[in-house]
């Protein structure tokens, strides 16, 4: 007999997982897929099933398959820790603007560029650069 209470529930901690996993905040990651932050939070507590279409674009803003978001026996070691950086800045990204996304590029070159002179400047290989 299928138990659509425990499956509400395990569904819900699979996407809090992943979602904090990629360093959202609900209201980030309720934006990033166009649902309320208390949708969110209602699914993520088990207190909600969602319906199969925002599963769909759940898996589809998390960039995962639909299979692997539903599958409650396998979780991986992958989505136990952090994603990797650039990865986690670019769901962050797309939760902006174009006019924030283009501050932070802005803000980011500038300070690389700032740190790249200072260290040319004193004569010094920049720890940021690798070795070829």
């Amino acid at each position: 007999m299928i138990d659509l209470p425990q499956i509400a529930r395990q569904l819900g901690g699979r996407i809090r997982t992943l979602r904090k996993n990629m360093g959202l905040k609900q209201a980030q990651f309720a934006q990033l897929v166009g649902m309320s932050r208390d949708a969110i939070g209602l699914m993520e507590r088990g207190e909600k099933l969602p319906r199969l279409e925002s599963i769909c674009k759940i898996a589809d803003k998390l960039n995962i398959s639909l299979s692997r978001i539903l599958d409650f026996d396998k979780a991986t070691a992958q989505e136990k820790k952090p994603q990797d950086p650039a990865s986690s800045l670019n769901l962050y990204l797309k939760t902006k603007s174009p006019q924030e996304v283009r501050l932070v590029h802005d803000l980011t070159k500038g300070i690389f560029n700032k740190v790249l002179s200072i260290y040319q400047k004193h004569g010094r290989k920049p720890f940021i650069m690798k070795d070829k």
